[in-house]
């Protein structure tokens, strides 16, 4: 049986929701990487492709031990999940959502990689929420997105944050085109960016499922 982890906790936005999460190494400690070889000075599928093919055990490694604990902690059966693979990427399919685990080049440090695990396409909102949900990927995400079923007005949502009763509570940036606003929550070590499409809420560190949860749910009333 399922444990909800709190009465409280409600996901409000249960499609075109995804848990993102990074862990991040040196492209020379791979377990594929050889002294000959040069480290990246850009990013471009060449060298996209050279840190996937020198990274396989490394992501299969973060793949069979997620799906070992799908399998003991979300009660899987084999013919219940589905998990293909290609270069730089595994995906896993189960009835109530999709892992993608893929590798990419740390734009902000090109001789670092980034491992990064989401999970997406949520049918069961009820099983994110769950306590083995939470011990299966455990301080594994830090950001969670949201796309929007269609486009949204952004100037009327940045028209509700600054008409919000309590300015001294948010920190809100935009450009002059308002393409897209930047907001902070007072109390809140994240940073939620939000556009016509989607709303991204990034933490400084990885937290547990529910606090994403309630962190992003506190932006719904600007959306309602």
């Amino acid at each position: 049986m399922l444990t909800n982890n709190s009465n409280t906790h409600k996901l409000i936005y249960p499609q075109g929701f995804s848990l993102v999460g990074s862990s991040f190494g040196f492209i020379k400690n791979l377990s594929g990487y050889k002294k000959k070889y040069k480290l990246p000075d850009e990013i471009n599928s060449a060298t996209r492709n050279f840190v996937a093919k020198i990274s396989s055990l490394e992501i299969r490694e973060v793949a069979d031990t997620l799906f070992s604990k799908m399998r003991t902690l979300l009660g899987y059966k084999r013919r219940d999940i589905t998990a293909s693979h290609d270069l730089g990427v595994y995906v896993i399919d189960t009835p109530d959502f999709t892992l993608n685990i893929s590798i990419e080049i740390d734009p902000s440090c090109l001789t670092r990689y980034m491992i990064i695990t989401e999970v997406t396409n949520v049918i069961n909102p009820d099983l994110i929420l769950s306590a083995e949900f939470a011990s299966v990927f455990e301080r594994c995400f830090e950001k969670v997105v949201i796309d929007f079923p269609c486009a949204v007005p952004l100037e009327d949502i940045i028209d509700r944050i600054e008409d919000y009763e309590d300015q001294t509570a948010i920190t809100l940036e935009y450009p002059a085109d308002a393409s897209f606003c930047v907001v902070k929550l007072n109390g809140l070590a994240a940073f939620i960016k939000i556009d016509s499409s989607s709303l991204s809420l990034a933490f400084i560190d990885k937290q547990p499922v529910a606090d994403i949860i309630d962190a992003c749910n506190s932006m719904s009333c600007f959306f309602n």
